[in-house]
């Protein structure tokens, strides 16, 4: 029987060496496995023939063969744990110089006397006794082991995703195998000289080999976690109670009984298994939550998951609705550090990302489209080396989850690592799998729910926006109407007086010309005036015409505002005389404007007649010009009758006539002066406003660019 095991044992880590090594021989990892797989080997077989003679010379001398293999077993371990699953170039070279001294060394000296001296032959059992050197041996030994836990439990906590798994599967795997070996094949041959479990240590060897060469083959882990769990927590379990049960048997026939009495033989194995069937329950429950939290800690039911994610489909109606709770559910039981819907449509992408995101996912619709394959689960860890994966290990895409329907490719759902840095398991790939196509139609559902919402807010703004154009044509119209009847009345009684004033005042010279000459030149002078007021006012006509047009024509140059308002005080200087108002300018020097002469000039006028309208006797009317940063600024200040606070709003529109204060006669005009005034300013770049006080006077103020 022990050589069908032996057998196995030997052929199976070989066979398993050969798979590692023919994977990738020129990988280091690879070729230091197979090494192991030959150490290993090698060791099994010399552990079958130390334990299988019984000539004292002949066994010391097998046993010495297995303690140097052991040592470079041990030895093979922590130089592969270094590389697995790639190197660790953070060690010295001056440490695995002095490692393989150590090594040679210690195999050396296994060899001798002094780590087992000779062998004794005692109740048909070889018993080696150790020598002198069996505490260096046995620092030798723990160093290594703990050496390579401590390396594994470093990558361990550096590694994410694949890597992570198959540094766990490996740590996993020697702490088994060290316990189990530990216990039977060195502890109870020097503690209490047992080698009747010797033959069991080449089995466990079968654990460590297995389990690594499932991390290097395999990319992901998935299907066999329950299984190495549960056998995981027996093979403890087993040990446990056969430790108990071997040691408490030794302990109370040694110790206590000293004799070999069957009835205290038959006492004691009954109150140990007493002990054993009273705590082979409790200890195996204790044994499987322990693995359990190691192997299933983001453990899930996908069941109730996939019927929580159906209710947040069918109850959410937009697309950003819908996405934004999917991602928040999808992160939380999935344990995910960032996750990312890219969907795209017609013209551009749309990117959703979950509220775990650092950064945004610079993403365009090219590169969704360039992402291979969408009718699968493209899994970083068994990807290929490709232009692709460069790809999603550059935006930290560990998974992504086509999203198609019968119709058409709409895009990805992007997962980032888990925040565990776990891989994603079979359960996951599942879960995504059934999600990916009900996710689609949810999520084309959305976009023609919002396809139809904004189709009606589109044909309710249309026909608001028509409803209002109509009703602004309407007002316009009416408005138009109401012009035109001013426009008829103003016309018929502003333009018919002034001509009839002047037919009957020529009449009346034409009849007085025999007269003196004094009173035909009075009548001519009102003649005249009427018929300037005639003028002015077509004159008026005309520019409102051109205005609301878009038809007047400025002509800008370069000016002296200085000299045009000089002008305009002695042009208008008689006219302030005869109502006795003072008319002056304070200007200052250098106000060269960029604008139209003659229309510059017809704003001063305007301004200027205004105020000295509306400007009681002994009044006075200043126009003063300053520069103001890149424009000048002109003031038409009077000490006239002001303006009420709501009259300013009349100002400046078409026909906008004011009532006259009681101080100050009627005075006739048609209101487009401002109108016009404001229009020609605006035109010319600049701008006007009016501040006024009732009763103190008012200030009119425009503004043009300097030159």
């Amino acid at each position: 029987m022990d050589i069908v095991i032996t057998v196995i044992t030997v052929t199976a880590n070989l066979i398993l060496g050969l798979i590692v090594f023919l994977k990738n021989p020129k990988r280091k990892t690879n070729r230091l496995f197979i090494v192991l797989a030959l150490i290993v080997s090698a060791w099994s077989i010399a552990n079958y023939f130390s334990l299988k003679t019984f000539n004292l010379d002949e066994a010391i001398k097998w046993i010495r063969i297995v303690m140097a293999i052991t040592s470079l077993m041990f030895a093979a371990i922590l130089h592969l744990s270094l590389n697995f699953p790639e190197s660790d170039r953070s060690i010295k070279k001056i440490f695995i110089l002095f490692d393989v001294v150590w090594i040679v060394a210690t195999t050396l000296l296994s060899l001798t006397p002094l780590v087992f001296s000779h062998a004794t032959l005692a109740n048909e059992a070889i018993t080696p006794i150790p020598g002198p050197a069996i505490p260096f041996f046995g620092l030798y030994v723990a160093s290594h082991i703990i050496g390579t836990i401590v390396i594994l439990i470093k990558k361990l906590r550096k590694s994410v995703g694949a890597v992570r798994e198959q540094v766990r599967f490996m740590l996993l795997g020697l702490a088994v195998t060290y316990v189990l070996a530990f216990i039977t094949t060195f502890l109870f041959v020097v503690l209490f000289k047992i080698t009747s479990l010797v033959f069991l240590g080449p089995n466990y060897t079968l654990i460590l080999i297995s389990a690594v060469t499932y991390a290097i083959v395999k990319h992901r882990l998935f299907d066999i976690r329950l299984v190495i769990a549960r056998s995981v927590s027996y093979s403890l379990l087993l040990v446990i109670l056969g430790s108990i049960y071997s040691g408490g048997l030794f302990i109370v026939s040694s110790l206590i009984t000293k004799t070999s009495t069957p009835a205290a033989s038959l006492i004691s194995s009954t109150i140990l298994a007493l002990i054993i069937a009273y705590t082979f329950q409790p200890l195996r429950s204790l044994l499987e939550k322990t693995t359990d939290k190691i192997f299933f800690k983001e453990r899930y039911d996908t069941e109730a998951v996939l019927n929580t994610l159906s209710k947040t489909m069918a109850t959410s109606l937009t697309l950003g609705d819908v996405t934004a709770r999917i991602l928040t559910i999808i992160t939380h039981e999935l344990r995910l550090t960032d996750a990312t819907f890219a969907i795209i449509n017609d013209k551009d992408i749309y990117i959703v990302e979950s509220q775990h995101h650092d950064k945004p996912l610079d993403m365009t619709k090219g590169d969704i489209e360039k992402m291979a394959d969408p009718e699968k689960l493209l899994i970083l860890d068994e990807m290929e080396e490709s232009p692709l994966k460069d790809f999603m290990r550059k935006k930290e895409i560990s998974l992504a989850v086509p999203l198609l329907t019968k119709q058409h490719f709409m895009g990805f759902l992007l997962l980032g690592e888990k925040s565990s840095g776990e891989i994603f398991f079979d359960q996951d790939v599942n879960f995504l799998s059934i999600l990916g196509p009900e996710l689609s139609v949810a999520l084309q559902n959305a976009q023609r729910f919002e396809e139809i919402s904004r189709f009606n807010i589109t044909l309710q703004e249309e026909v608001k926006k028509a409803t209002g154009e109509l009703e602004s044509a309407n007002e316009k119209l009416k408005k138009l109407d109401q012009v035109k009847d001013e426009f008829i009345s103003i016309a018929s009684h502003d333009l018919r007086s002034p001509m009839a004033t002047v037919k009957n005042y020529i009449w009346l010279a034409r009849s007085e010309l025999g007269k003196a000459d004094t009173k035909a030149k009075k009548d001519l002078d009102i003649a005249l005036e009427s018929t300037e007021h005639g003028i002015s006012l077509v004159a008026d006509m005309l520019d409102v015409s051109r205005i609301e047009a878009g038809r007047i024509e400025l002509n800008p140059e370069k000016l002296d505002a200085k000299h045009e308002i000089e002008l305009v005080v002695e042009e208008l200087k008689k006219q302030a005389a005869d109502k006795q108002i003072t008319l002056n300018s304070e200007v200052k020097s250098d106000l060269s404007v960029n604008a139209d002469k003659e229309r510059v000039h017809q704003v001063l006028t305007n301004l200027t007649v205004n105020a000295i309208k509306f400007t009681p006797a002994n009044g006075k009317v200043t126009i003063m010009g300053f520069k103001k940063e890149k424009t000048i600024e002109i003031t038409i200040a009077d000490t006239g009758i002001g303006i009420k606070k709501e009259d300013l709003g009349k100002l400046f529109t078409k026909f906008g006539k004011l009532e006259s204060g009681t101080n100050v006669p009627s005075t006739q005009g048609t209101g487009l002066g401002l109108f016009i005034s404001k229009n020609i300013v605006e035109l010319s770049g600049g701008k006007i406003r009016v501040e006024s006080t009732p009763g103190k006077g008012s200030k009119f103020s425009f503004t043009l660019p300097s030159s």
